[in-house]
């Protein structure tokens, strides 16, 4: 009975170990990952070129500065979740008369987007130099 005792002692440790190792090791692999991720965020956002990211179903999920200097007009409306299609609408009626250049909505929300407004799309990057989209 004693090695039986004995043997779930030992188990009983070795799992505790195990546990330990298991989370010192998950919170380094977070820590990492979150340097990372704030090393590429604030890479993206230093850049001088306008840049953005929209998901499949064209949501934006994120801007740089850049970006949003481009379109200040809305810069306030440029929030991860609003789609392409709504801010496009929201910088036509606000853009200067040689961006719209003489272009219905459609034609440039289409001229826009590059593919036309009804091309399917996996998520897309966006870089733009001057505001008159992707």
């Amino acid at each position: 009975m004693k090695a039986l005792a004995w043997t779930h002692a030992t188990l009983a440790a070795v799992m505790g170990v195990l546990l330990v190792a298991w989370l010192l090791i998950s919170r380094r692999v977070r820590r990492e990952s979150q340097s990372r991720s704030k090393l590429w965020e604030e890479s993206i956002e230093s850049m001088k070129v306008g840049v953005a990211l929209y998901d499949a179903e064209d949501r934006l999920i994120g801007c740089n500065a850049a970006y949003r200097n481009l379109y200040s007009e809305i810069a306030d409306r440029l929030l991860p979740g609003q789609t392409y299609r709504d801010l496009m609408t929201a910088y036509y009626s606000v853009a200067p008369p040689e961006v719209v250049d003489g272009r219905s909505l459609e034609d440039f929300i289409a001229t826009a987007s590059g593919a036309g407004a009804a091309a399917p799309r996996s998520a897309k990057w966006c870089g733009t130099i001057a505001g008159d989209g992707c």
